[in-house]
């Protein structure tokens, strides 16, 4: 649950963001959706205590989840708002629709 919120916001800067957020976004979501789950989860078990952060195992796994699902639940949302034809949004701001209800 935690990575579907988080995605849907990564996804909503990559689209609608300013250009550094967008960047960033891009960013986040190639390296997390490149990188192993095994490789997340051990970088946060182990790495974390070295800058002072020391979480719980499962505090670990479920932050190491939800970082890599919230980079595939964000691809998701996007491909599923680019599908959406150029046409829909302009017949909804035609018929005086706010965009945040289109």
């Amino acid at each position: 649950v935690i990575g579907i919120a988080v995605g849907l916001a990564i996804s909503l800067l990559r689209l609608y963001g300013p250009k550094p957020l967008r960047w960033l976004a891009i960013g986040y979501t190639d390296i997390f959706r490149a990188l192993p789950v095994l490789v997340v989860l051990i970088l946060i078990y182990y790495a974390l205590p070295f800058l002072g952060i020391r979480l719980s195992s499962w505090a670990s796994a479920v932050t190491a989840f939800a970082i890599i699902m919230s980079a595939y639940s964000a691809e998701v949302f996007r491909s599923g708002i680019e599908s959406i034809p150029k046409g829909q949004f302009e017949a909804a701001q035609a018929l005086g629709l706010p965009f945040m209800l289109t």
